[in-house]
């Protein structure tokens, strides 16, 4: 069976209303947060990444229909969907939990303290968990086996290096708090890494 979000109609329709949707709330929310965190060039790698690897999903799943996702056609866009929606979400929440130190770049702020209630009491960057589940929910929208990971790798990687530049600042501005809240919590997956 082929994929249906690749052929247009309504799913095609749905997984581009879900991008857009993605985009107007991170447009939103930078808005919200304006101002204070200074120029970062890794904010243009990771919106890079993330429209690389939507990009290079919808090639994948175009590309390798033959790879379609077993069951009934809508089964991939209805799931991804749910996905998408939890990892938005998760993502939403991790901001509000983080309020005024919540910026798209890496700056520690005047009484920046270490936030571990919520999301953050299980992971140490729950928006970036949201934010690679609204990937991993649109590469399943797109109903292919290779469409999945090529959504996912791009935003994963950039992501990584930029939560290990934000641990080395935070583990140095803050010090032996977030050491400690490091040592008990995991970065994107509870009790996984």
């Amino acid at each position: 069976m082929k994929p249906l979000a690749v052929h247009g109609g309504a799913a095609a329709g749905l997984f581009a209303g879900c991008a857009v949707a993605w985009g107007l709330f991170e447009l939103a929310l930078a808005i919200r947060v304006r101002g204070g965190g200074g120029r970062d060039r890794s904010v243009l790698e990771l919106t890079l990444a993330v429209l690389g690897g939507i990009a290079l999903g919808q090639f994948a799943a175009r590309r390798a229909q033959g790879l379609a996702l077993p069951g009934p056609g809508w089964w991939p866009v209805a799931l991804g969907v749910v996905v998408f929606v939890l990892g938005l979400a998760l993502r939403a929440w991790a901001v509000r939990v983080l309020g005024r130190f919540f910026k798209f770049t890496v700056v520690v702020q005047a009484e920046h303290r270490v936030v571990d209630t919520g999301p953050y009491r299980l992971i140490r960057h729950p928006s970036y968990t949201g934010l690679l589940m609204v990937e991993l929910g649109l590469g399943i929208m797109l109903g292919t086996w290779l469409s999945i990971p090529a959504c996912l790798l791009p935003p994963l990687i950039a992501f990584t290096a930029r939560l290990l530049t934000e641990e080395c600042v935070l583990s140095r501005e803050l010090g032996e708090p977030y050491r400690a809240y490091m040592a008990r919590t995991k970065r994107l997956i509870p009790g996984v890494w």
